[in-house]
C-alpha cells in the first residue's frame, strides 16, 4: 500500500511539472517573431486607424486594395510572397527583414514598400502600421492581418 500512494505521488508530480514546462512561456519555449511570421501565410482583414477604426476600402489606394486578395507569406531566406487566393499563384515577391530589435518590418515588393513598426505579431494576429496612400494623401495607419486559412 505504501509503494502505491509513493507511485501515485510520484505519478501526479511527473505529470503536474511536465504540464507546467509545456504551458510556460518562458524564453526557451517561445517562438521569435520571425519564426512566427513564417508559421503560416497571411491575409488582411482591415485597414484601420492608429486608435482602431476601421478604415473603408474607397478610401485606400488600389495598391493596398489589392492586398485584401492575397496571402502574404514570409519564408527563408528573407523571401516574401503575395500568393492569389484562389489559383494559388504567386503574384509578387521580395524580400523582408526584422529590424530594429523586431520592432520594424522592413518590406520591398513592387507596389508595397516600406518600413513597418510593429505593432503585435502572435500565432493569431500580426499588426503593422505606417504611412498609407487614405484618400490620395498618405496618412499613419494599421494594417491588421491574421492567418490565411
Amino acid at each position: 500500500m505504501r509503494h502505491l500512494k509513493f507511485f501515485t505521488f510520484a505519478l501526479l508530480t511527473f505529470v503536474g511539472i511536465a504540464c507546467d514546462r509545456n504551458s510556460d512561456p518562458t524564453p526557451g519555449n517561445e517562438q521569435s517573431k520571425a519564426e512566427i511570421l513564417k508559421s503560416t501565410g497571411w491575409k488582411l482583414d482591415r485597414v484601420t486607424t492608429t486608435d482602431g477604426q476601421t478604415i473603408n476600402s474607397s478610401r485606400l489606394s488600389l495598391e493596398t486594395r489589392a492586398i485584401f486578395e492575397v496571402n502574404v507569406e514570409f519564408r527563408n531566406p528573407d523571401i516574401t510572397r503575395a500568393v492569389d487566393r484562389v489559383s494559388k499563384q504567386v503574384l509578387n515577391g521580395g524580400t523582408w527583414y526584422l529590424r530594429e530589435n523586431e520592432t520594424i518590418l522592413d518590406v520591398d515588393v513592387t507596389g508595397f514598400k516600406g518600413k513597418f513598426q510593429v505593432i503585435e505579431i502572435s500565432r493569431t494576429k500580426l499588426i503593422i502600421r505606417n504611412q498609407i496612400p487614405l484618400d490620395g494623401t498618405k496618412q499613419e495607419a494599421n494594417m491588421e492581418f491574421s492567418p490565411a486559412q
